[in-house]
């Protein structure tokens, strides 16, 4: 094999590896528009017109959740503080930084995983809600001093009397 001929099938084989990545790149960015960005911008899209909040609650947790936060928003006064359930279960509701940002301006505070008793019963002013979740609080010492308001059958918030 001559000089010629090597430098041919060098070039020959640059331009095959060439065309096979740009196949790949090809067939990647259709899979992606297809599987990711479509969707993705079809829902972005579709939440424009939300507060940003409640955008970023639904894309971050779900629907589900964000109708949560936004029922949590319109029964708890701003002015108001709010018991969080203790960091235990790794539920979004007891991380309070993520709720901060969710429910900001409320007063966010968490029962401690060893105090949730003591937390209840200290939870008394007029001005005090409970962020009521299937474990937390035990429903029947929330209810000496508060009363229910459902969202749905596991979730709801504990309001003053």
């Amino acid at each position: 094999m001559n000089e010629l001929e090597r430098v041919h099938d060098s070039d020959l084989l640059r331009g095959m590896l060439t065309a096979g990545l740009l196949l790949a790149a090809a067939l990647q960015a259709v899979v992606s528009w297809d599987s990711y960005l479509r969707p993705q911008g079809a829902l972005a899209w579709q939440l424009r017109e939300l507060p940003v909040w409640e955008r970023t609650a639904t894309i971050l947790l779900g629907e589900d959740t964000a109708g949560f936060l936004k029922f949590v928003r319109d029964t708890v006064p701003e002015e108001a503080r709010l018991i969080l359930p203790p960091r235990s279960a790794g539920s979004a509701y007891e991380e309070i930084g993520l709720m901060q940002y969710f429910l900001i301006p409320r007063d966010l505070h968490n029962c401690g995983r060893n105090e949730i008793e003591a937390c209840i019963r200290r939870a008394t002013g007029e001005n005090t809600y409970i962020l009521a979740l299937y474990y937390f609080p035990p429903r029947e010492l929330a209810r000496e001093t508060r009363r229910q308001i459902h969202f749905d059958e596991n979730r709801g918030v504990f309001a003053p009397p």
